[in-house]
């Protein structure tokens, strides 16, 4: 059940980035990247590391590790996700939210 529950919230945060996403008003070639609006890419705010926390690659304990937020390093963050929080205006690095401490 929990894992159900990360995967329809990360498919849930997916979507909300694409709903976002605005279309140039020139048509779209296959090349053509969706612009992003600023509304998607503005933080929430700023969260500081309590210890060194893995940086994983979507909001569950069993994703990939992409890298390490050091103790004590403020960031700032764009989503929640249950006990996830992103760091990542594209929601591709996500850390858990019992490791670090909301600023702003």
């Amino acid at each position: 059940m929990l894992r159900m529950k990360k995967v329809i919230c990360s498919a849930l945060a997916a979507a909300a980035v694409l709903s976002a996403a605005t279309v140039p008003s020139s048509p779209l070639s296959k090349n053509s990247p969706a612009v992003l609006t600023a509304e998607a890419t503005a933080p929430l705010g700023t969260i500081e590391a309590l210890q060194n926390v893995n940086i994983r690659i979507s909001p569950t304990v069993t994703s990939q590790k992409i890298g390490l937020l050091c103790g004590g390093k403020r960031v700032s963050y764009y989503n929640i996700c249950g006990d996830w929080v992103s760091i990542s205006p594209t929601d591709c690095r996500w850390v858990c939210m019992s490791y670090v401490r909301k600023i702003s």
